[in-house]
């Protein structure tokens, strides 16, 4: 299991072994330590379709792509690969569809386009850009969950001091819903 530590003194991003059988959790270990991820207050980790680890967090826009992740932390190599849209931070958890990697941002919901091709910025190339997706209502994206099997991207909206929604995205199609509101499922809200 990949854990981002947002605290304000975070030294990144943890693995941890899960045992199924024995319900525990054990061998916590600080991945690609001196690589920067301390600097970001990580909030969204992902695992890419290529078994890399893809990564946002509160302070700045950067999008990172850690390498050799099931490996021994000095062998990971850390890669900044993309921005976000308003150059901020994302807000929480981010997900997959195909090579496509959605975020929930401060103006909505964005992807990074086939973002296990983005080269690393490191090595002279620019960084991947995301593109806003044009979702009615999403105006602040808390986070992200996809579900690859469906093709379908659910994002979580900041509730302010309505209730909370949760959209259903449709990337081939570009159509969204509203997929809950108010603690009730589709059948509930007529959707």
């Amino acid at each position: 299991v990949y854990v981002p530590d947002s605290a304000v003194k975070s030294p990144g991003l943890w693995r941890l072994n899960v045992d199924p059988a024995s319900e525990s959790i054990s061998n916590p270990t600080l991945m690609a330590p001196g690589a920067g991820l301390d600097n970001d207050k990580l909030v969204g980790v992902a695992m890419g379709p290529d078994g890399n680890i893809y990564a946002g967090g509160l302070k700045n826009g950067f999008i990172y792509r850690i390498q050799n992740p099931r490996g021994d932390p000095g062998t990971m190599a850390v890669d900044i690969i993309g921005m976000t849209t308003d150059n901020r931070g994302i807000n929480g958890s981010i997900g997959f569809i195909g090579n496509d990697l959605y975020i929930p941002e401060n103006r909505g919901a964005a992807v990074i386009k086939n973002a296990v091709g983005c080269a690393a910025a490191a090595n002279g190339f620019s960084l991947c850009p995301a593109t806003a997706l044009n979702i009615p209502y999403v105006t602040f994206a808390q986070s992200i969950a996809t579900d690859q099997q469906h093709g379908v991207v659910y994002i979580a909206v900041d509730s302010g001091p309505s209730n909370a929604a949760i959209y259903r995205y449709t990337p081939s199609t570009g159509a969204s819903v509203l997929y809950a509101a108010q603690a009730q499922l589709p059948g509930d809200i007529g959707s």
